[in-house]
């Protein structure tokens, strides 16, 4: 037995020193010596989470808490392993029990929270983040996460408190800045205008090298912006409304896809499938069920990791990558006869990089569709703007040159809506171009 727990604490050594596959390698020689260690099992389990594999980790964690069934720690972590899964109810029995044999283990009650809120059981949630924070007043993730349920119940000046307190607690926590700037925009339509400008101004000053940060303020102040948005701002944003994006976009009037799909229809109609073509920014899927009879093989890249999960349960991508756009096109060039991006070029302001990498992820005389919110009013100089909602407008006019730089000929350009604000059309644009 000492061995083994020379090896378990060996293992334990190289996991929090961020290593869990030499981790897990030391955990594996316990276990062939000891297959029932508890100890081994479960930090097996945490080892396996860390390097994503799943159902290897579901499986140590459940034989860990077979073999020592009071220790709350391991049904807590169970719990985590089984969110990650997309099992919230067996996620909540494991934190319900980890509650159980400990009420003071403030993971156990995040855990059970975060369970309940996936299962949208709010109220129950929030009790259980209350409890939690009880615990742990300073940990940023379950305040981040109760940041993210006031937030969906629609009480976004609650929400930055707990988004407040979780940067204080951990200044570079990605998600929380993220989340911070998407709540000051919900306040920031709310009476409460004036609050979120100030907070955003505070927020950026106290930052000053967060591009969210800076990228937000610059929306909802007017002040001058970045020329893309932050990918971290993005990415999280996205993650955190995988679970209702589609829902939401229904509320929104959302048509970009048909949109898009009628411009296709008439600008390139298709005697057969095309051999290869890229849903870039393929979210959901959104588009999928549109692109799918154009082509031969259909990809799918994504810089959010939950969209392109949502996207693969609808099973008509023969591809999905998760990754930046302009480098995820530039790692495949020439592969596709055609690159639709509905809703995405929206994150970028400077669009000559996004057409460079188009332009040359395509086959000669490939086609790229896309949709932008039309700027109705620039100045002389202006061909984009950041809107408060953190997302560009760009002004028609810009566009043929911008694209001829690229190697597209003349576009076809068409002014349509494809979203609402508040039950207002936002003014878009729908362009097709061909590479010469």
């Amino acid at each position: 037995m000492t061995d083994v727990r020379t090896l378990v604490l060996a293992g334990l050594e190289r996991h929090r020193a961020g290593d869990p596959a030499d981790a897990l390698a030391l955990y594996a020689r316990a276990l062939e010596a000891a297959p029932a260690d508890a100890d081994a099992l479960h930090l097996a389990g945490m080892a396996l989470r860390a390097l994503g594999r799943r159902d290897e980790a579901l499986d140590h964690l459940a034989r860990a808490c077979a073999a020592a069934p009071g220790v709350a720690v391991f049904h807590a972590n169970r719990a985590a392993a089984l969110l990650d899964a997309g099992r919230p109810e067996d996620a909540r029995e494991a934190a319900a029990r980890a509650t159980t044999l400990d009420p003071s283990h403030a993971p156990g009650w995040i855990n059970l929270a975060a369970a309940l809120a996936a299962a949208r059981a709010d109220d129950a949630a929030e009790a259980a983040y209350a409890r939690a924070l009880a615990l742990a007043p300073a940990d940023a993730d379950a305040r981040n996460n109760l940041g993210n349920l006031l937030q969906r119940r629609g009480r976004p000046a609650e929400a930055l408190g707990h988004y407040e307190a979780a940067i204080a607690a951990a200044p570079g926590h990605v998600a929380a800045h993220s989340n911070y700037g998407t709540a000051l925009y919900a306040l920031f339509r709310t009476e409460h205008r004036e609050d979120a400008i100030a907070r955003a101004r505070a927020w950026a000053a106290a930052h000053p090298g967060n591009a969210t940060a800076r990228h937000v303020a610059a929306a909802l102040t007017g002040a001058a912006a970045d020329p893309r948005a932050p990918d971290d701002y993005v990415r999280s944003a996205f993650d955190m409304f995988a679970p209702t994006f589609e829902t939401t976009l229904a509320k929104l009037d959302y048509r970009a896809p048909q949109a898009l799909d009628a411009l296709l229809n008439r600008c390139l109609p298709l005697p057969a499938p095309l051999d290869a073509v890229l849903d870039a920014g393929c979210g959901t899927g959104l588009a999928a069920p549109m692109l799918r009879p154009r082509a031969r093989r259909l990809d799918g890249v994504d810089l959010s990791p939950a969209m392109v999960e949502r996207a693969r349960a609808r099973g008509l991508y023969d591809a999905l990558r998760v990754g930046e756009l302009t480098a995820d096109l530039r790692a495949h060039p020439g592969a596709y006869a055609l690159i639709v991006a509905a809703d995405v070029l929206c994150y970028f302001g400077d669009l000559a990089d996004a057409f460079a990498a188009c332009a040359a992820a395509l086959s000669p005389g490939g086609a790229f569709a896309f949709s932008l919110e039309r700027l109705d009013d620039p100045r002389a100089d202006e061909t984009w703007r950041v809107r408060a909602s953190g997302r560009y407008a760009h002004a028609a006019r810009a566009l043929p040159e911008l694209l001829a730089r690229s190697g597209f000929q003349t576009p076809e350009i068409v002014e349509e809506s494809t979203r609402s604000e508040s039950g207002v059309p936002v003014p878009g644009l729908l362009v097709f171009a061909r590479k010469a």
